[in-house]
């Protein structure tokens, strides 16, 4: 458990991860902060031990600082130190010492109520370390839910607006629920029926689904999450249903040290927003108008991001330097 603690703390600190942060995230945070006048962003995140998102959105103008912490970002994590050394950075910022699963799925614990108070923000970063659907867990996972939970959360906010929702997954076909596997591989079957996806889902399967499930896990799952993801938001019943807008992707090489083999890791930027549910009957094969574009632009394995160490440029590297010289300044101040 220490060892995989201290891999997972190496890869929050090294230039594959930075180069995620600033060719993938940084570009989608921008992006939004524009569309919202140029105000700071309000930021949730599982932010680690370091805080090394939230520093770099402060290096890069994205966040608030008072000088003494930062009112407009909630952060949260299981573990009680990792939150004290966050706080040492982050100052007068509020942390939660909780798994972020029971922070949502159990909203009405007061302990929970300094997150429920903040939202709706206008980023949430889920930069999960693991898998979502672990072998000892059920299919529906608390993970998985969770998400599905704060977007539908957020969505119904009267004041709410477009979201960014960065989500971390990583892709190990030994680490995943086999049942899961099977389910989203039955989906894929299921769609390659529709004559909206059949084509490009022939084209991504050449011989038969399980060689392309066994053979191409990494982009089975690539496609396969935001679809999920996708379908399950068409399910919802509430005055505001979420509408998913963008998607942006990107993955990278991972080494297993305990046991050997290798890994990917999976990253998705989705763009979010809202439209008014209707009180007319709806027939039982309707769908809402963005969801088959969205599917079949997360069904094409084109754009994105391959992130590789050995192609790091020397501005990444820089630009980490300086990160890391800036959290220790805040440690230091704060």
């Amino acid at each position: 458990m220490k060892e995989q603690r201290k891999q997972i703390s190496d890869e929050f600190g090294g230039p594959v991860k930075h180069e995620a942060r600033l060719k993938l995230w940084l570009p989608a945070l921008e992006h939004l902060k524009n569309t919202l006048g140029g105000k700071y962003l309000k930021y949730f995140t599982l932010s680690g031990p370091n805080a090394y998102d939230v520093i770099l959105w402060k290096e890069k103008g994205l966040l608030e600082y008072n000088g003494r912490g930062f009112p407009n970002v909630r952060f949260c994590g299981y573990d009680a130190s990792d939150i004290d050394e966050a706080t040492s950075v982050l100052g007068n910022t509020v942390g939660i010492n909780a798994r972020f699963e029971d922070m949502i799925l159990k909203p009405y614990d007061a302990k929970y109520q300094a997150f429920w108070d903040f939202l709706p923000c206008d980023v949430y970063n889920l930069d999960f370390c693991g898998s979502w659907f672990k072998n000892n867990e059920p299919p529906v996972s608390d993970t998985f839910q969770s998400i599905i939970e704060l977007i539908n959360e957020h969505v119904n906010k009267e004041d709410s607006g477009e979201f960014l929702l960065l989500l971390t997954i990583r892709i190990d076909k030994n680490a995943t629920n086999r049942k899961v596997i099977n389910a989203l591989k039955s989906n894929l079957k299921y769609n390659s029926r529709n004559k909206t996806f059949s084509q490009i889902i022939k084209s991504l399967v050449a011989e038969s689904f399980d060689d392309f499930v066994n053979n191409s896990f990494r982009d089975f799952m690539l496609i396969s999450i935001p679809k999920l993801i996708a379908y399950q938001l068409t399910k919802s019943a509430r005055r505001w249903t979420a509408k998913l807008v963008r998607l942006d992707r990107a993955f990278y090489h991972r080494y297993n040290r305990d046991k050997g083999y290798s890994y990917y890791i999976g990253k998705f930027v989705f763009l979010i927003g809202k439209e008014e549910s209707s009180l007319q009957i709806k027939p039982a094969f309707w769908c809402p108008s963005w969801y088959p574009q969205f599917v079949n632009e997360s069904l094409k394995l084109i754009d994105i991001m391959e992130i590789m160490r050995d192609r790091i440029p020397d501005d990444t590297e820089k630009d980490l330097e300086m990160l890391k010289n800036a959290i220790n300044a805040m440690r230091n101040h704060v």
